[in-house]
């Protein structure tokens, strides 16, 4: 079992039901800390009081979609800095590179995997950690 019970993970999804079912998944089977978000703004409200590890989000939302979230937590002196991971349905042939080059740390598709989900958070930030000691070297 993947270890996350260190992690403080925001969520940003505007369907209440992925919300619920990645935040149980995540506190129940690997006792990770999440917050939940309905959308981008209520997401940017809480990054005032709640410190995550890292952001994981939907692409896909009405208002501010993923992409234009991305752009305002790169913005921010206090999330510039963290693992951004897509969440999405955008899995055709293609999308994950798109994802990966607007600036996002991770992809996870929709819908998860329960069983494989922690592992998947892992990597992206194993990733995120390996680009990060490349890019300093």
């Amino acid at each position: 079992m993947p270890n996350l019970a260190e992690h403080r993970i925001l969520a940003v999804d505007d369907e209440p039901d992925n919300l619920v079912l990645f935040k149980a998944t995540l506190e129940m089977l690997y006792e990770a800390q999440v917050e939940i978000a309905p959308d981008a703004e209520t997401a940017l409200s809480l990054l005032d009081t709640y410190r995550p590890t890292y952001i994981v989000t939907d692409l896909s939302m009405p208002k501010t979609d993923g992409y234009a979230l991305l752009r305002k937590l790169r913005a921010r002196s206090d999330t510039q800095e963290l693992p951004i991971v897509a969440l999405t349905a955008h899995a055709m042939q293609g999308d994950k590179e798109r994802v990966l080059e607007a600036g996002f740390d991770g992809y996870i598709s929709k819908p998860f995997n329960v069983a494989t989900l922690g592992d998947e958070l892992l990597n992206c930030l194993g990733e995120y950690e390996h680009r990060r000691i490349s890019a300093a070297k």
